[in-house]
């Protein structure tokens, strides 16, 4: 088996909008949840994921994460099927739509893709998520406190 491609990140603080993945091309997007959408390679791997109102979302479950590591695990109020949940003690955030995961598979270092029985991408986990957002957490969370 392969090892995981490097993981990639890139912020929109304009559109408000986090990507994560491998790098490698996508096609068309699949909706998991309201603001969070898959994206698939030619082998129909997920390749990454796109997060819409990113700052709005994660700012509140990370914002300790970028100054201290609180000991509590938090998860953001979305008002939608989008579910976000944070646990500081290991450092990982899941995002996805709360169905139940049958497998999952990295598609990157520190990028896991939970798929149900029908293979429909239902959960990312990012592992190491404060230290692999670093660079973005602290435009996402200025971004969210500007507005």
């Amino acid at each position: 088996m392969n090892s995981p491609m490097k993981l990639q990140i890139s912020y929109d603080a304009e559109s408000d909008t986090l990507d994560i993945g491998n790098g490698r091309p996508g096609s068309d997007g699949q909706p998991v949840a309201d603001r969070l959408t898959a994206f698939f390679g030619d082998g129909e791997d997920t390749v990454g994921i796109t997060l819409e109102n990113a700052a709005e979302l994660l700012a509140p479950c990370l914002k300790e994460s970028v100054s201290q590591q609180a000991d509590v695990s938090r998860e953001a109020n979305t008002g939608s099927d989008l579910e976000i949940h944070y646990f500081p003690q290991t450092d990982t955030l899941d995002i996805g739509n709360g169905k139940p995961a049958a497998e999952g598979y990295d598609v990157a270092d520190n990028l896991t893709a939970h798929v149900d029985h029908d293979g429909d991408v239902v959960f990312i986990t990012l592992e190491n998520a404060a230290e692999v957002l670093a660079p973005y957490l602290r435009a996402l969370v200025s971004d969210r406190d500007n507005r």
